[in-house]
């Protein structure tokens, strides 16, 4: 069972840099939610846009965001 710690680190690091173990634990996890499947996807859309300095991605990111309907998700959003 992962510790919150290790969830949120394997939702934001770049696939490139997991571990073989941490991208089975990934997988295992992805295969297990469709929600955080959906989250993983924000999250690494989210962190690509910041990386890139691409900020006229942001606003059709926040409303894919606000669309998933994830209460924390649409909550970081709104403090945008």
């Amino acid at each position: 069972m992962l510790s919150p710690r290790e969830l949120r680190w394997l939702l934001v690091k770049k696939e490139e840099e997991l571990t073989s173990e941490e991208k089975q634990s990934l997988v295992k996890l992805l295969e297990s939610s469709q929600e955080i499947g959906r989250l993983h996807c924000l999250i690494q859309s989210f962190l690509h846009l910041l990386r890139e300095r691409k900020p006229e991605l942001l606003n059709g990111w926040m409303k894919e965001a606000r669309e998933s309907a994830m209460k924390e998700l649409v909550s970081f959003v709104n403090g945008i």
